[in-house]
């Protein structure tokens, strides 16, 4: 188990059992499969070791030093077989104990154990969120969109969010730029949701202090009467989001696990954006109260996967881009979104209601696909849809 899954999280197993009676039909067979393959092995390895002679099982744990030993001196990776279940790190044959302390001596094992240490944003550092209008639209659909630079090519960037600027008659104003940041996921959210930077690399963000959300904005709005929302299409295990978006002040958080019955996508195996988008217009359409909806997207997180790509408008040859890049299925992807999104603010249930989009970090690409983008610099989309009186 530990060959395949690259940790052992006891408290992740706690979390997720309360969901399996909501999923899909084929997730609890399969897991109703694997406990009744695990027992009739357990009971048939019972059965056979109390009908061989002792010699039996001493010769086959002798072939089995023989055959993996090599093995794990030579250090063989399921990599190196094609079509084999496996990661890169993981042996073909290996001790178990060794093996579970290299995973948790690990950079990312660490981090995930390291408190991180939280500064108020440098009066240097701008946020979409100081654009937010003043006093705070009653309806406010903000999006933190994963990978969202900027292209060098001003025509280029200008085509991704075509279909938006389409609609400016509908739109009460549209504003868009750039500013540069730095930082990963997570520190993009810290930036807009807190204006709060990230001072090292601990992720163990349930260890945070509550206190040190309070000046969230979601904690703002919720103490003006705002139903507040929170949704990411994976695990919110992941960055400990089940804990720190509590103390940040969203009521009410949606995760992968929430939508079992959905669409997945590449990235984390997660929600696709795609799918989620009538989970947004359904919570602007049944909320009477002023609302506060935050999504963190994720189909457009590296490695920008091709097969989930079913909207090609942008065309990544008139640009120069290389149609198999990761820049063009970077912009792709991007496209993708923003069409979906200028497809949800024509419903009636989104009138009124003032949106935000900004990036986290610019697209992690490398080699010659780093010529497209504009290095430490994500973009930023405002504008609000008009009401029926407007």
């Amino acid at each position: 188990m530990i060959q395949i899954f690259p940790f052992m999280d006891f408290a992740a197993i706690h979390y997720l059992l309360p969901f399996v009676s909501v999923a899909p039909v084929r997730y609890i067979a399969a897991i109703a499969g694997l406990i009744i393959c695990s027992s009739l092995i357990l009971w048939i390895n019972l059965y056979l070791t109390r009908q061989q002679k002792i010699l039996y099982p001493q010769f086959i744990i002798v072939l089995l030093l023989i055959f993996s030993y090599p093995a794990m001196i030579l250090g063989f990776t399921y990599a190196e077989f094609k079509g084999i279940l496996g990661r890169d790190n993981y042996y073909i044959a290996h001790s178990q104990s060794r093996l579970y302390h290299e995973i948790t001596q690990s950079y990312f094992w660490e981090a995930t154990n390291v408190v991180p240490k939280l500064m108020p944003l440098s009066s240097t550092q701008p946020s979409a969120a100081q654009q937010l209008h003043q006093p705070f639209s009653p309806k406010i659909l903000y999006i933190v969109a994963e990978s969202w630079g900027q292209l060098r090519n001003a025509e280029a960037q200008k085509n991704i969010l075509a279909h938006i600027d389409a609609q400016q008659h509908k739109l009460a104003f549209i504003e868009h730029g750039t500013f540069q940041t730095s930082g990963a996921t997570v520190a993009g959210e810290l930036r807009e949701l807190c204006t709060l930077a990230l001072e090292n690399d601990g992720f163990a963000l349930k260890k945070i202090a509550k206190s040190q959300f309070e000046k969230c904005l979601p904690n703002q709005l919720r103490n003006k009467g705002y139903q507040t929302y929170a949704l990411h299409g994976t695990s919110g295990l992941l960055y400990d989001r089940t804990d720190w978006y509590k103390k940040a002040g969203f009521q009410h958080t949606w995760f992968g696990e929430n939508f079992m019955g959905l669409r997945r996508c590449t990235a984390f195996k997660g929600v696709c954006d795609s799918e989620l988008m009538k989970e947004v217009g359904q919570t602007f359409k049944e909320t009477k109260k002023p609302l506060f909806f935050y999504w963190m997207t994720l189909t457009s997180h590296q490695p920008y996967s091709k097969k989930d790509i079913h909207n090609h408008r942008f065309d990544c040859q008139k640009y120069n881009m290389k149609q198999t890049g990761d820049a063009c299925h970077n912009a792709q992807l991007q496209t993708q979104f923003f069409d979906d999104l200028a497809y949800l603010i024509q419903k009636p249930e989104m009138q009124g209601v003032e949106v935000m989009v900004v990036g986290d970090h610019q697209p992690p690409v490398w080699g010659e696909e780093i010529q497209h983008i504009k290095p430490l610099t994500v973009s930023y989309l405002h504008f609000k849809v008009k009401a029926v009186q407007d």
